[in-house]
This record gives C-alpha cells, structure tokens and sequence, in this order.
C-alpha cells in the first residue's frame, strides 16, 4: 500500500511540450519508437524536471506509472479509465471485459451497500425523532386528541400497523361501506353488502318511509324499496337508486364464539369495542360495552341503529338493533339486546335467501324444491308457521316428497305439535327414508308425547341403523330413566361412556341417574369426573352440590354452588346456596343470595317466600310481610303462601288478617293438615273454641303430628 506524499514536498511538475527548438533537447516532442527503452531516472528516485529530461522519452502508447502523490489524488474516473480504457485499446478484450464487469459489481455493491445503511439510519432518525416529539409534546387536554390516540392505540393492537404491514386498519377497511340513512323524523346508519343494496335496523327506516342514503364522499342516494324486511327483528334491506360501484362488506359465514372481539362503527368515526359474552346455555349476548372511543362527538351515540358489527377480519356478524328488551332468535341461539343489541349475520343471510327465492317461485310457481327451500330458510330464522305453509305446499307440488314431509315434521316439533310431528315422520318412513335420523326424530316426539314406550322402540331402532352413536345410547337411557327402568337407563349411559369415554355430559347424565337412585357415592364419582373432563362444565357442579346437600356435607355443597356462581350465575344456584346458608341459620349471607336472585328474576314468586321466612326469622316482620304479599300477587292460587303470611300475622297479634290466609290456603288445598292446625290456634286465641276444635280434629285426622 502505498504511503502518502510529504504535504510539504513542491509537487512535481509534468513536461512542458515546447514548439520548435532541438527535437533531442528539453521538451522536445516524444517520437514513436516502438523499440526504445526510456532511459532511468536519477538515482534518488526523484522524477526529472523540465530542466533535467532524460535523453530519450517512452512510447507515447505506454503509460508511465504514475507518482505516489497522484495515484492517492486519482479520482474514480481515471481508476476506470487506467483498468478499463488502456487495456482495450491495446487489444486485450478478455481482460478487459472480465475487469469491466468487476469493477460494475464493485459499484453495484458499493452503492447497494450505502443506500441500504442510510436507509436505515433515515428510519431510525424517523423513530427517534418520532419518540422525541412524543417524549417532548406538551400535554393534550382535548377530548377528540385523546380518543384519536386511544382509536390509535386500538387500531395498532387489533389489527398491527397499517404502515409496516402494507394492510389497512380495521377502521380503514370497514369505514368506505359505511352509510347514515336520514328520514324525515331522525337518522340511523347501515352497511353496503353489494352495488345499490344497503343493509340497516327495520326501525330506522320502516317499510314505506322515504329516507336518504349518504355514502362516505357526501354523494346521496335515495331509497327505492325495500327487497327484505323483518320487523319482529328489526333488520332491512334497501335498494338505492345509486349507480356508483360500492364497496361492501363481506359477510361472515357463521355466529362468533364465546369471547371473541367485536367492534362497530359509524361513518363519523365512532367506534365501540368489546366481546361476544355466554349468557347460559342456548343465549348469547352481543354485548359492544367494554371499550367505548368516540373519536368525534358523542352525539354519534343515538343514531348507532343499523351499524355493521364485525369481527377483527372486517366480515360483519351482527348489526347494532334496538336496546333495551329485545330479544332475536336465530337457529336456537338467542341474541338479547342490552344497551347496544345486535341481530346476527344468520338472520340477515336467511332473509336475503328468502328474497332471492321470493323472486325465483314468482317466476317458477310450480317448483316444489323451491318451496322447500325457502320453508328451510323460514325455519332456520324461527319463523314457523311460514315454513309449515311453504313445506305444505311443496307436499302439494310433490305429494312423494319425503325430506319435506321429515323437515316439516321438525318443523311441528318446534312448534310443539307433537302430534302432526309424529304423523310427518311416519310418512316420511313410509316413503322411504327410514335412516336412523328419521327414527330419533320420531323418538322424541313420542317420548315429548309421554309415549315412553314408542319413544323407546324408536330408539332402539335408530341403535340398530347407527349402534355406534353414543347419543343415542344417551337418549334411550334417559327415557328409561323417567319410565322408571334405572338399571337399563344406567346400563345404555355406561355404554354411551364406553363408546366415548371423553364425553363429561355422558357422565353427568348417568351421575343423575344415580342421585335418582340415592346412590349418592356413584353420582358423586360421576359428576368429579365430567368436571375433571370440562372444568367449566356449570350441570356438573350443580348436580355434585344437590348430591352433597342430600348427604348433609353442606360445606362441599356451598363451595359446587359458590363455583356455579362464578361460572355462570343463575337463579337455581343462588336460590340453593341461600337455602344452605338459612338451613345454617347465616342469615345475611340467605338474604344476600336470595336478594340476587330475585334481581335476575324478580317474577319468581318463591324467591319472596324464602326471603320473607328469613326475614321473619331475623325479626324484621315488616320486609317479611312486605315480601309475602308480593309472593301471593305473583301465584295467588299457591297455599304454601297463604300459610307462611297468616303465620306472620300470628307473631304480630293479627288474627284477623291469618285467619283470612288460613282459610284460603285450606280452600287451595283442602288437605293441608297444618293449616287446619294453625286456624285451630288462632280460633282459640280469638274465643271461639268450637271452631278450635272442629279444626284441631281435622287436622288430627289427616295425620298432622304437632312439634
């Protein structure tokens, strides 16, 4: 490597070319002579000067190496020109296009190399001075900054961010198929699912009212009709007179499980998150309550009816639908409106099927599949008694249609006409299907009849089509069970356990076969089982807890029902922990529970019973009789109620007002020995001893033995 010249050192100066004088003397022209060798320099290594020239010059075509000095200061242009230029000029093409092509991905790579590094020191001097203005910023005390930065905040942990990942927010990709729909007496939103059809709450625009449809850019459009509506569930569909091309949602394919996030919006950035919630076994509750950002104004909040919600792939499974009390129905699963309710996506697709097949038997009356079809749609969206007409008129059309006569069968089943459901599936045996579908079904209409015995046929015929289905072993023993046959009921469930030892219902329902049969070890080895299997498994802890109650193990018993509680809290389970706790004289802990339970259903008149009792235990007669009144206006044809309110009047020296509720206990049951016992004592306290006696010696009579 070369080392670097001396600054100090003059640098050294090129031959001045002189015109005319001695062509052998300083500066003379160089000759070409390709022969002659130029003569050495000094020496000292020192280059010659103008005044000292050698005696002879090299071949002009020969480069002289250059100095130390001007190879450092050489700039790239004469690198090239030196490895490049010369040697194809003096023919060494092969040289020269392999050095060519290295010196090219030489600067390839070079230039690679420094954009790749000062891009990334532009990234980071982005993010720092990113992080510094965060770190510096003053304070923001605006609400709308706040939320923008929440929505940010939201958008960055749903969905990641949209400007590393190249793919558009939640919010950004939900918010372009976003309308308001204006009527003359308010305003609400919706949701595009294709070109001129918008989707919104049936109350925000209902049949026949004219309402305006404003898109995202500010463009209107008007509404034309409405192709589907349902007003029992609060869901329309318009046509608009638009001819944009819209961009709509997808719709999701099926109902969102337990806890999964959901978000909804409107198209002046309201935004509400939250998360699909169990409500008990066959409800759930679309709930958007835990998150609540309102980027804009919370004036948003009124016209939320008809928005999309939608899981975090931006596919809509619900829309935002009336609050308080409604309740929609779909395939078996409940959707309850609280605060901000929602009508699943099924309903929505069931209806747009149902216009689609509108418009095909409009144009093929004599189709009978289509009937069937659209009475499947009309089923799947609880609307019965359409599809009985529709299936009916199938039968018309195809009077051998044997899946309509099996489908209108489940069809009556649902509607509870056992009857007509039993005459279906027959027909529909006769006509050939006889898989084991067709006998389960029948089965159960039977066993729904109280015809235990058919029920049982049935379902042993189905074993023999299928014997390899644990729930029919199931269903089978249960019938067994209720005719009162508990070894072959426990016999098929222990065959159902054996066909699938996984199954923790399977245990739990041979468990309650044996708590029927006081075998209260095996129904408790059953029950720890099904909860071994399924720890959340709520029937389990419920029947362990009775189990226990029944053998007297009342602590095991608090702490089952304590853990239904936690699970899933329910009427049945604070109604039974608070007897347990009155049972243990924990008087508050009884009040506690049955005031909780009469919050999730204050029409449940027993409920008052049993906290009037512990009341009147406590010596608070005023809430006691305050809640045994309420008893007797919610079931007054019950005598227990009746009885426990004339025994409250005794203890306040109100003879008259118990006698009154003795003698109507006694005329709800006239074999209520305990009443006539407590009327006798009343009758005494009041001087009337003839009727005393009268009603002591019935009560001795009917067998009632005084404590």
């Amino acid at each position: 490597m070369s080392q670097p010249a001396n600054p100090h050192e003059p640098l050294p100066r090129r031959h001045k070319r002189v015109v005319g004088g001695d062509p052998t003397g300083p500066g003379a022209p160089r000759q070409p002579s390709r022969g002659s060798v130029p003569a050495p320099g000094p020496a000292d290594g020192t280059q010659p000067t103008n005044e000292t020239a050698p005696s002879s010059l090299p071949c002009r075509w020969r480069r002289q190496p250059p100095s130390r000095d001007a190879r450092d200061g050489a700039s790239i242009f004469h690198s090239v020109h030196r490895l490049y230029v010369y040697p194809l000029l003096r023919g060494r093409y092969v040289k020269a296009l392999v050095l060519g092509l290295a010196v090219l991905l030489c600067v390839f790579l070079y230039y690679g190399i420094t954009w790749t590094w000062s891009s990334g020191d532009a990234v980071a001097d982005k993010e720092t001075s990113a992080t510094d203005a965060e770190e510096n910023a003053p304070a923001v005390h605006s609400a709308h900054a706040i939320a923008d930065n929440e929505n940010s905040d939201a958008d960055t942990e749903e969905n990641g961010p949209a400007t590393h990942t190249g793919q558009p927010s939640l919010r950004q990709k939900v918010l372009p198929s976003i309308v308001t729909i204006q009527c003359d007496d308010g305003r609400g939103t919706g949701f595009v699912i294709e070109n001129g059809l918008v989707v919104t709450a049936y109350h925000v625009v209902p049949k026949g009212r004219k309402a305006t449809v404003v898109f995202q850019d500010g463009e209107r459009a008007k509404v034309v009709y409405h192709i589907a509506w349902d007003p029992e569930r609060d869901l329309a569909v318009l046509r608009t007179d638009t001819k944009r091309k819209l961009e709509p949602l997808e719709l999701a394919g099926a109902l969102p499980a337990v806890g999964e996030p959901v978000a909804s919006f409107q198209p002046g950035g309201g935004e509400l998150r939250g998360e699909v919630l169990d409500a008990s076994d066959d409800e759930v509750l679309s709930r958007i309550a835990r998150h609540v950002i309102l980027r804009k104004t919370l004036k948003a909040v009124p016209g939320w009816s008809g928005s999309p919600i939608v899981n975090m792939e931006g596919r809509v499974v619900g829309i935002a639908s009336v609050s308080e009390g409604a309740t929609f129905k779909a395939a078996g699963i409940k959707f309850i409106g609280s605060g901000t309710g929602a009508v699943p996506v099924t309903v929505l697709r069931a209806l747009l099927g149902i216009a689609q097949l509108d418009e095909a038997i409009r144009l093929h009356p004599g189709s009978a599949e289509r009937y069937h079809d659209r009475a499947s749609l009309h089923c799947y969206n609880g609307d019965l008694d359409k599809a009985v007409a529709d299936y009916t008129e199938a039968i018309r059309l195809k009077p051998e249609y044997a899946e309509a006569y099996y489908d209108r069968g489940q069809a009556y089943a649902r509607k509870d006409d056992f009857d007509k459901a039993v005459s279906d599936y027959t027909k529909a045996i006769d006509l050939g299907r006889k898989t084991f579908a067709e006998y389960q079904a029948r089965a159960a209409a039977y066993d729904n009849k109280g015809d235990r015995s058919k029920a049982i046929t049935d379902y042993t015929e189905a074993i023999r089509l299928k014997p390899q289905t644990p729930a029919l072993y199931r269903l089978r023993g249960v019938v067994y069970a209720a005719s009162g046959a508990h070894e072959q009921a426990i016999a098929d469930l222990t065959e159902a356990i054996r066909l699938d030892p996984k199954s923790a219902e399977l245990y739990c329902a041979r468990g309650a076969i044996y708590g029927a049969l006081r075998q209260s070890d095996n129904a408790i080895n059953d029950f720890t089982e099904a909860i071994r299997l399924d720890r959340s498994f709520v029937k389990a802890y419920e029947n362990r807890g009775a189990a226990y109650w029944e053998m007297g193990e009342q602590d095991r018993a608090l702490t089952d029902l304590t853990q239904v509680i936690r699970l899933r809290p329910n009427v049945e389970a604070y109604m039974d922990r608070g007897r347990i706790y009155a049972l243990m004289a924990d008087n508050d802990k009884a009040i506690a529970d049955f005031t909780a339970a009469i919050r999730l259903n204050p029409a449940e008149a027993v409920l008052y019973e049993y906290r009037g009792r512990v009341y009147a235990r406590t010596g608070d007669f005023d809430k006691a009789l305050a809640d045994l009144t309420e008893a007797v206006r919610l079931d007054s044809e019950n005598a227990d109620f009746h009885y426990v309110r004339g025994m409250i009047y005794v203890t306040q020296r109100e003879f008259h007002k118990a006698v009154l509720d003795f003698t109507e206990a006694i005329r709800l049951d006239s074999r209520f020995a305990k009443a006539y016992y407590a009327r006798a004592g009343v009758y005494k306290q009041l001087g009337n001893s003839d009727k005393a006696k009268t009603d002591l010696k019935r009560a001795m009579d009917l067998g009632y033995q005084p404590d």
